[in-house]
């Protein structure tokens, strides 16, 4: 799968390990912590996990 951010990167598969989205994958730009760069491109490549 590829897909190109608003910086006209190639997104990054990343998985998140946040406590609401633990071990769930997302494309994200690659320049996401560069402070010069203004893009926040980001999608869930998988659905969410069900409540237990």
């Amino acid at each position: 799968m590829n897909i190109l951010c608003g910086c006209g990167e190639l997104a990054r598969m990343r998985t998140s390990w946040t406590e609401n989205n633990p071990a769930r994958r997302f494309l994200g730009c690659p320049n996401f912590m560069d402070p010069t760069s203004n893009c926040n491109f980001f999608q869930w490549v998988d659905a969410p996990l069900p409540n237990h």
